[in-house]
């Protein structure tokens, strides 16, 4: 963005995405929305896409849980928070100079972005901005910019998301093949030399690959010039260009990509084989498994839940016998004292990768695991809103507590709190949560009408 500023070639309203984006929708109606925003408030500077997406969807990931602060008459963004933290600030000013405000949890951040002209000079003008999250909350919230304003346009019946992790290529990649992007399909959007035939169950297979004898189930997409042996099975994945798989192998639920060999008897479920890895005969690939580019495993092997390979690693084309076991490279060394050859079979080629969450150098990595847990655990029985006299908050457990100061906060102002939802095991919880913070008026009590 700076060097657009400093090259001066945009001088008019333009579109800004992330490149890991996919996307059907139609820009005409938000870009209509922006030059409205604009033409009321002059200061409006930017005009964000948001798409309506639940907590726990596959397309959102943990770094688009976030929490939306908006005026619902006008849709202007007022704060923007990521909802992994523990606890949630929010100033005085903002509920008195609002009567009505949403706190959305149903939302995520397409990073699709309707942006006036001076938007680059912007970040030259604040080197602290380092990404596109830390310039809207510092349009909002840091009192040196806080003279312009960024509005958002809600998402509903489009297709937009990004493929910003594995779980979400996993995602984006069945959604593509279940037609949810249509028209951004394999057979729409295919060059001629290798164009796709929709089939029945969600298969694509290009004119060119014709499998022998093999049986591929819904859900797959076979890349050109891919052989595919007798008696092999395939559920639920994708396949490039020119790979070679053999006979009697069964693939589920896996990304393999181009000029990737399968030898015969060979189990892959729910793996990624990049560019150029080889599975030798009789190996088993197990869930969570990663073989980077040109690596080779087995013949004959398991390989264990996550197991991930690698040749670029820091011991890159070295014999087991030249990484001592005093190495203190934790990548390097095997905490279980057990030679590479044993795990990744007595052909192979590439190192296993450790990183350092793996050696348990990172603290959070259990309080992620918690609230990945509480996103896909807290998808039934819990309330889509709390109306706080119109203060609207779409959330889940994990929120309860920043929920419940926002009440009290509330309650102090001569608010009445209405939490309207069916269902006992949301009272309960609820009235816990309030018991628990002692002292508790009898003001508090009074004015907290669950219906």
């Amino acid at each position: 963005m700076r060097e657009l500023s400093d090259e001066g070639t945009i001088r008019g309203p333009f579109i800004l995405v992330t490149g890991d984006l996919i996307s059907n929708m139609d820009m005409r109606a938000a870009m209509e929305t922006h030059q409205a925003n604009k033409e009321k408030d002059k200061d409006a500077i930017m005009t964000c896409i948001f798409k309506k997406v639940m907590p726990g969807h596959p397309t959102r990931g943990l770094e688009d849980d976030v929490v939306v602060t908006l005026n619902p008459d006008t849709n202007r963004l007022l704060r923007f928070r990521n909802a992994n933290s523990k606890r949630f600030d929010y100033d005085l000013e903002l509920f008195n100079s609002h009567d009505v405000m949403d706190f959305r949890y149903d939302l995520m951040n397409t990073y699709i972005m309707i942006c006036e002209a001076h938007v680059p000079a912007r970040f030259t003008d604040h080197f602290d901005i380092q990404d596109m999250d830390s310039f809207i909350k510092g349009i909002i919230v840091d009192e040196e910019m806080c003279n312009e304003s960024i509005y958002i346009h809600i998402l509903e019946h489009s297709y937009a998301a990004r493929v910003s992790n594995l779980r979400t290529y996993a995602s984006v990649s069945h959604d593509i093949i279940n037609r949810w992007t249509y028209p951004v399909v394999p057979d729409n959007n295919s060059p001629p030399e290798d164009q796709y035939i929709y089939r029945r169950r969600g298969v694509y297979l290009p004119n060119s690959v014709r499998p022998y004898k093999a049986v591929i189930h819904q859900n797959t997409i076979v890349g050109s010039e891919t052989t595919i042996d007798r008696n092999t099975h395939i559920v639920d994945c994708v396949i490039g260009r020119k790979c070679e798989i053999g006979v009697n192998v069964k693939i589920t639920n896996s990304y393999i990509w181009d000029e990737v060999t399968i030898k015969n008897d060979c189990v892959i479920d729910s793996a990624v084989l990049c560019s150029g890895a080889t599975v030798k005969q009789g190996t088993t690939v197990s869930a969570g498994c990663i073989l980077s580019y040109d690596t080779v495993v087995g013949p004959n092997t398991v390989l264990k839940l996550g197991t991930r390979v690698t040749v670029a690693g820091p011991r890159h084309m070295r014999n087991d016998s030249e990484c001592s076991n005093d190495s203190e490279d934790t990548r390097c060394s095997d905490p279980d004292n057990v030679s590479e050859t044993d795990v990744l079979g007595a052909d192979h080629w590439g190192v296993i990768y450790r990183s350092d969450e793996d050696t348990g150098d990172s603290s959070d990595d259990g309080d992620d695991l918690e609230r990945a847990d509480s996103i896909e655990s807290g998808m039934s029985g819990i309330p889509t809103a709390v109306n706080l006299t119109r203060y609207q908050i779409v959330q889940i457990p994990h929120l309860y507590p920043a929920i419940l100061n926002l009440i009290l906060m509330s309650v102090s102002m001569g608010k009445c709190v209405t939490v309207s939802r069916q269902g006992m095991l949301y009272r309960k919880i609820l009235i816990m949560y309030l018991l628990k913070l002692m002292p508790v008026s009898t003001r508090i009590i009074s004015q907290l009408r669950i219906s």
